[in-house]
Formats: structure tokens, C-alpha cells, sequence
């Protein structure tokens, strides 16, 4: 049976945009602070089945709520691949097949090979996309094709039965996954909602699907984060993250920011698209597309996601939207005396794209493997690990507390796990406030309230900060300098503060 040349072409651009990818990731042995919480989980599911609920070592001991599906499919891998090919290899090709349906939906909404082909280029190439998932073991590098496939499904329900079954199996897929099935179930009554204002009909498929996806969402939401929610109440949507972090996690989306993350021409084009078919137009596949955007714009408006998961969800939808008003100035284009030059048209349209988007991506990719745990810190801790007792606790930087724990073996003071974690914020300040003072007091003061044995002083602790040491640890008698190699120390906490 012949090959059709699209799929030879599609092919190619997933091999390359693969290729491109896995050769940022192995510039390092190493991965992004965050990966490290992952690698744990997928080490403890291979020595004992089951992923970490209570996990001993983060806080010093806490409950984890979140979807463990993804830890076991890459210990599926683990058990017949070697480290690097799974951490490194598997999730960037479930971030590459972005591609492939990126032009099943394409080719779906503009009947058109070349636009489809050309879309599915650009997805590869998100920056946003690239930035995240490049070599950061992300959750997001499956996430974000299993909810691309779930349009699909819903675009070509009335189609076939068969339809409802892989829309099922995918929501329930992310409700194992990660809580971003919430985006789904909002998206879709957005969905219904639309319809009703535009006066299209509803068909009966899609408010079955809705309707039982809704429920079935909500109810088992409730049920797996009850404890989180009689803990933090409303602030579980935020997921309990303090205050003096907030304002980075969601700041205001900015133009410059949004061209960046997502590429100018997507941008432009969806932007766009929803005009277009929200005042001008109607188009009920199209508007199941814009309802993903509208739900994760007004997200983003209320800072109900952080502005880099927001942009992670939106730029895929954005790029669709292009696909439809990339068509439209094609078919313009050649309706015009310059006709004749559409080639020049499509090569200006490749050129913007690749300043803007490819320039961008590669950029992110660069950036994100400058944000990678360096060899010395892994060192720093693997010595840690060999030379402490199992049950010391050790305090690091927020960002460094998943690495702490993953390599060391040792408790940490803080991560970015802050769901249940009623101390927080206070444990955020005593870090920063711990980091910064000149008081000998004031620092034992801060390890004595988290039973702190060793102080991890890296170089990024460094560089946050704006110190090159800490003045308190010039009394030999309260902390030992244990470790001291390629600017970073460990140092044993020995003094507590008594009343007397």
C-alpha cells in the first residue's frame, strides 16, 4: 500500500522537531528542579507498586493529592529502559505528537494538507511549549496532546459512536493524570453556552457527554481533594501557594510576554478567528475551539492558573485558530492582482514565523537547560546522602527542595508542594529572612523551629540572595563546614537555643 506524502512529511517533522529537541535534553546528564519530584515518584513506584501518598521527606513528612497515572507509565518504561532514554526520550516524544494532531484537527477544520502540515510546524515550535517540557520530565508533555486528541474526538462525535468511547477513556485518562480535566468540563459549557447565544442547535451526543463528564468530574475532584479543600477552603485554588510568591506565579499577562510564549503570528491570526466568529461568523466546530480559549483567558484574567500553565494551555488552541485565518488570507490572497506571487506570500509568512516563533523556542530551550541542577549540586548531595544520618533535615531554597529530597535521601524544610502545608508562608519568610540576617541568634532560632541539621548554601541560593556567604557561620562552635567544593557549602547545625 503507497504512503501518502503528507504522512512521509509528518513523519519527517516529527523525527526533526524530536531531534531538536532531545538535543537541547542532552546537553545535561542533569534535569530542572521540579523533574526531580517526579524521578522519586517513579523510584518509589518501582521498588514498592505504589506512588508516594505520604511522602516522609518533603516537609518533613506530608500527604500528596494529585493524579499518579503519569509516574507509573514512565516506571512502565523504566522497568525495560535505561534512566536517561525515559526521563529524557519519552516525554519529549509525548510533547512531540502535539504535531500529529495538531494536523488531524487542522486538516479536520480546513480541509487544506499544506495548512495543516504548515500548523503542525508551528505547534512544534511553541516557545511556551518548548520551555516547559524540553527536559523537565513534565506532566504537561502528555497532558497537553490528550486534550488536543479530546477536541478532535468531540469536533467528529456526531460522526460515530465510537467517538464517545475514546472521549470517556480520555477523561478519565487526565482525571488519573493531572486536575487540568477541570479546564475540560469548564471549556465545555462554555461550549453549550456559546451554541445557545449563537442559537445553534445542541446535538444530543454532546450534552450526554457533557452532562455525565461534568458529573463524573466534579464528583470524583470533591472526593480525592476533600481534605485540601476543609484545609485551605476557596485558597485550594490556588493551591495554598503564599502570598509572597503569588504575584510571580500569576502576574498580569503582557503583550510582549504572550508573543514571546506563544509566537507572534499565532497571536495575531487566533486572535483573530475568535473575532471574527464571535461577531461576524458562526461555525459550531469553531466555537468548541474558542471556548477553550475564552475558559482559559478568563482563567488567566482572574489568576485562577499561573500565567506560564495558562500560556502552556492556551498557545495549542491559539495555533488551531490560526490554521482557519491562515486559510482565509491564502484564499484572499489569491483573489488579488498579486495572485501570481503567492510563493513570496508564503515565504514572507515562514520567515515571520521563524523569527517569532522557531528564534523564540530555541531560545526557551536554551534558557530552561540554564535552569538544570548543575553536576556540583548533585555531587553536594550524593556526598550528603553518604556522610548524614537518614533522618537529618536539611534546609535549601524553595526551588531546590524536590532535588534535596530525590538525591540526598534527607527531609527537606521546603518545595513547592504547598497543598496542606499550613505554615507556608511562614516557612517561605524564615527562609528568605534565614539567608539574608547577620544574627547567629536569629538563624538558630529559624533551625531549631524545623529541626534543621545541615544548611545546603548553593550557588543559585547564592545568586537569589545576593550573598557569597552567610556572616553567622564564622562561630565554628554552632556550624561546621562539612562540605566546601566548587563554591558550595554544607554546613551541620550544632547549637539550639535554650530558655533559661
Amino acid at each position: 500500500m503507497r504512503v501518502k506524502s503528507e504522512y512521509i512529511v509528518l513523519a519527517l517533522l516529527f523525527a526533526a522537531i524530536c531531534g531538536i529537541r532531545l538535543y537541547f535534553a542532552f546537553q545535561s546528564d542533569n534535569y530542572a528542579p521540579e523533574a526531580y519530584y517526579t524521578i522519586r515518584q517513579v523510584e518509589h513506584i518501582l521498588e514498592t507498586g505504589f506512588p508516594l501518598f505520604n511522602d516522609e521527606l518533603s516537609y518533613g513528612g506530608r500527604s500528596l493529592f494529585q493524579g499518579f497515572l503519569y509516574f507509573y507509565i514512565l516506571a512502565a518504561f523504566r522497568t525495560v529502559l535505561p534512566e536517561a532514554i525515559v526521563y529524557k526520550v519519552i516525554p519529549n516524544i509525548f510533547a512531540t505528537s502535539i504535531i500529529i494532531v495538531m494536523y488531524a484537527i487542522t486538516l479536520y477544520l480546513t480541509r487544506h494538507k499544506s495548512i495543516a502540515l504548515f500548523s503542525a510546524y508551528v505547534a512544534g515550535f511553541i516557545p511556551i511549549f518548548f520551555f516547559k517540557t524540553v527536559n523537565d520530565i513534565s506532566v504537561y508533555a502528555i497532558v497537553i496532546p490528550i486534550i488536543l486528541l479530546f477536541i478532535y474526538c468531540m469536533l467528529r462525535l456526531h460522526e460515530h459512536r465510537s467517538y464517545v468511547i475514546i472521549i470517556i477513556v480520555l477523561i478519565l485518562l487526565l482525571r488519573l493524570i493531572h486536575p487540568s480535566v477541570t479546564l475540560l468540563i469548564m471549556s465545555l459549557l462554555t461550549y453549550l453556552i456559546l451554541l445557545r447565544l449563537e442559537g445553534l442547535p445542541q446535538l444530543k451526543e454532546e450534552i450526554e457527554i457533557i452532562l455525565f463528564s461534568t458529573f463524573l468530574i466534579v464528583w470524583s475532584i470533591f472526593i480525592t481533594f476533600k481534605r485540601p479543600f476543609l484545609a485551605h477552603g476557596i485558597d485550594v485554588i490556588w493551591q495554598n501557594i503564599p502570598a509572597e510568591i503569588l504575584n510571580n506565579y500569576f502576574k498580569d499577562l503582557s503583550i510582549i510576554e504572550s508573543v514571546y510564549a506563544i509566537g507572534l503570528i499565532p497571536l495575531i491570526l487566533g486572535m483573530y478567528t475568535i473575532y471574527l466568529y464571535l461577531f461576524k461568523e458562526k461555525d459550531r466546530s469553531l466555537y468548541l475551539i474558542i471556548s477553550f480559549a475564552i475558559t482559559i483567558s478568563i482563567l488567566l484574567w482572574f489568576k485562577f492558573v499561573s500565567l506560564v500553565v495558562g500560556m502552556l494551555f492556551l498557545s495549542p488552541i491559539l495555533v488551531i485558530l490560526f490554521s482557519v485565518s491562515y486559510k482565509r488570507l491564502l484564499e484572499y490572497f489569491e483573489k488579488t492582482r498579486f495572485a501570481g506571487h503567492n510563493q513570496l506570500f508564503i515565504f514572507a509568512f515562514v520567515l515571520a514565523f521563524f523569527i517569532f516563533s522557531i528564534i523564540p523556542a530555541f531560545v526557551s530551550a536554551s534558557k530552561a537547560m540554564q535552569n538544570n541542577v548543575s553536576d556540583e549540586e548533585i555531587q553536594a548531595l550524593a556526598w550528603l546522602q553518604e556522610h548524614s544520618d537518614p533522618k537529618a533535615m536539611v534546609l535549601g531554597n524553595l526551588e531546590e527542595g524536590h532535588v534535596i529530597t530525590a538525591v540526598s535521601r534527607r527531609a527537606n524544610v521546603i518545595d513547592t508542594n504547598f497543598l496542606l502545608i499550613k505554615d507556608a508562608e511562614y516557612r517561605l519568610k524564615d527562609i528568605r529572612f534565614f539567608f539574608t540576617t547577620p544574627s547567629e541568634t536569629e538563624a538558630i532560632r529559624i533551625l531549631n523551629a524545623y529541626n534543621v541539621d545541615y544548611i545546603f548554601f548553593s550557588q543559585k541560593t547564592k545568586a537569589q540572595y545576593g550573598i557569597q556567604s552567610l556572616e553567622f557561620t564564622r562561630d565554628k562552635l554552632c556550624f561546621n563546614e562539612v562540605y566546601n567544593r566548587h563554591g558550595i557549602q554544607i554546613y551541620r547545625a550544632l547549637c539550639r537555643l535554650e530558655v533559661t
